[in-house]
């Protein structure tokens, strides 16, 4: 399971994208909205669309709410690529959010490029602003208040900076494993969802190390809690 959020369009139920499924739970029977190949994110943009990554056909979908209908939202599915316009490219996206400092603006994250990459509501014109392919970008998390995009990549936690126009790392190694402590000697594996926990304190999913990080950006450290097991799904 990628993601998983309360359904904004129906009292107590729960939206989540499990594999190449969309699905919403009240807790007692499931239903299947959608299937594609691999879904790994989803931005509810109003009352009747939800839009979620396509992550091996390289696009962005919409699902109709009102119909249970679904379509291409943005970009040439089954072609991967990197190009900016109305007729864009994606590779791999990962994550999408509702751009909070713009109501009329997606935030997409892409694996293999490392590149954030924005989507017009109105026009689906995609721009890029950022491109870093040492970094494989995942999950996304926008601070209400600056506007600063918090994201997890394959070894770390850093965030793209609107004012300065760059992406700073705040955590992360150039290994892979596990260590706590201060921020500046982490180790992390595979992170992938992160939450705010408060204005300065989010809590990473770090999936290979089946833990839950938490990360304090007033003391600049991390712990760790819900420590789990390897199981043998993966």
């Amino acid at each position: 399971m990628y993601h998983i959020a309360e359904y904004a369009f129906v009292l107590r139920n729960l939206l989540f994208a499990d594999g190449g499924a969309l699905k919403t739970t009240d807790g007692t029977t499931t239903s299947l909205k959608a299937r594609f190949s691999s879904i790994h994110s989803f931005a509810q943009i109003s009352r009747s669309e939800v839009i979620f990554t396509d992550f091996n056909n390289h696009c962005l979908r919409s699902l109709d709410r009102k119909t249970n209908q679904t379509s291409t939202y943005c970009c040439n599915c089954t072609n991967i690529g990197h190009r900016d316009g109305v007729d864009a490219l994606l590779a791999h996206p990962v994550s999408v959010i509702l751009d909070l400092m713009n109501s009329q603006q997606l935030i997409i994250s892409e694996y293999y490029s490392g590149s954030l990459r924005t989507v017009n509501t109105v026009s689906k014109h995609v721009s890029t602003i950022y491109l870093e392919i040492s970094y494989r970008l995942a999950y996304l998390l926008q601070d209400s208040a600056k506007g600063d995009i918090y994201a997890t990549f394959n070894r770390g936690v850093g965030f793209y900076d609107y004012q300065s126009n760059k992406f700073c790392v705040i955590t992360g190694s150039a290994t892979f494993g596990f260590l706590d402590g201060e921020l500046s000697r982490l180790n992390f594996n595979a992170p992938r969802g992160l939450a705010f926990l408060s204005h300065s304190t989010l809590l990473v999913a770090d999936v290979n190390n089946y833990r839950l990080r938490v990360l304090d950006l007033t003391t600049n450290t991390s712990s760790s809690i819900c420590s789990g097991i390897k199981l043998g799904l993966y």
